[in-house]
């Protein structure tokens, strides 16, 4: 690894400067790009304001995408898997505008890390909320009262959804039923457990036909989840093939160029080293140049594919009042006469409507 060893001392002053301003130039970028300008600062205390501001408006962009993270600890999982790859990339293909590039990838590697966590627990959570609805519609069947089969989901189903119904069932011994079912969908922010909660006021309106409403929504739901689990699968393979499709020539030129440094070696000292040059090309200025064009042509094919296969899953999630006056505008109308323990439960409540998820 002698070539490896001497990549400081082969490297002249114009190649360092451009190495160091690639890097410079690809951080500004991200930074403008990650937090948008307000404005300038015009005293030290601004500054800290505006930099505090800018961390709140990457925590709110996590906590709008539902990753379980502070910005805090996204920053530093990013970084600790960027630095490391832009320092190997640089030691390994001797372009030190890598560097950079590196710390980049690590941000846009961890964000998609936090994406497919995101969706494993939504597809875990939709189970769940299946096996709720059936539990539901056993429990009344054997004893008719809607109270006693949501008190049956708490007490017997997983975690997360068993404390999601506590809370719910709380909400319902204060008669605001439907406010904690707001509050419930709100946090999950979840197509499925929307159209659980419409069929269960729906429920808790009815005078007759209960069962049968269960019934179909236990099937209903397990539908929906099988679907919705389909598409989170799609989004999970194709986030997969992208990210191997994007890196993967990367990892073959670095082998390449591995086997290309240790053959080097091995003929350095048999009369001449014939892979000279293309051991030393990238630790020149046009070898840097072309490095730093090639990364980027990569992060702008891996953004483009990115942003392509999340049009593949478009959802819109219906406000509760939207849902109460479309169950409410049926063909048969709903008595107003409340299941036991939901009685009052009819007024409308107003709920903001979630956007696109990709």
């Amino acid at each position: 690894m002698e070539n490896l060893l001497s990549l400081g001392q082969s490297l002249n002053a114009p190649v360092l400067l451009l190495g160091i301003g690639a890097g410079v130039t690809i951080f500004i970028l991200f930074v403008a790009i990650l937090f948008p300008s307000s404005g300038k600062p015009k005293s030290a205390s601004a500054t800290v304001s505006s930099t505090m501001r800018k961390f709140e408006g990457l925590q709110a962009r996590l906590d709008k995408a539902q990753m379980e993270v502070t910005a805090k600890e996204y920053i530093r999982r990013s970084l600790t898997y960027g630095i490391p790859v832009g320092i190997g990339l640089a030691l390994l293909i001797g372009s030190v505008s890598l560097i950079g590039v590196g710390i980049l990838a690590g941000f846009m590697v961890t964000w998609t890390n936090l994406e497919q966590e995101r969706d494993k627990k939504l597809v875990k959570y939709t189970k769940q909320l299946a096996s709720a609805c059936d539990t539901i519609r056993t429990a009344y069947g054997v004893n008719p009262s809607l109270k006693k089969a949501l008190e049956a989901v708490a007490e017997y189903a997983q975690s997360p959804v068993r404390e999601d119904f506590h809370e719910i069932l709380l909400a319902a011994s204060q008669e605001r039923f439907v406010e904690g079912l707001q509050l419930v969908a709100e946090r999950r922010r979840s197509i499925v457990f929307d159209t659980v909660s419409t069929s269960l006021i729906r429920a808790s309106e009815a005078s007759g036909e209960v069962n049968d409403m269960l019934v179909r929504l236990a099937d209903s739901t397990r539908q929906n989840v099988g679907a919705f689990e389909d598409a989170l699968t799609s989004q999970l393979n194709a986030r997969s093939s992208i990210t191997w499709g994007t890196y993967g020539p990367w990892l073959i030129f670095c082998i390449f160029r591995f086997m290309t440094l240790g053959l080097g070696l091995m003929t350095a000292g048999s009369g001449g080293n014939i892979f000279g040059p293309l051991t030393s090309f990238f630790t020149t200025p046009g070898g840097n140049v072309l490095a730093l064009v090639a990364a980027s042509i990569s992060i702008s094919v891996y953004r483009s594919a990115t942003m392509i296969s999340q049009r593949g899953l478009v959802v819109r999630r219906v406000s509760m009042t939207e849902a109460t006056q479309a169950v409410r505008s049926g063909q048969r109308p709903i008595s107003g006469q409340g299941a036991p323990g939901f009685s009052g439960q009819t007024r409308n409540v107003t709920t903001g409507t979630g956007g696109n998820r990709g």
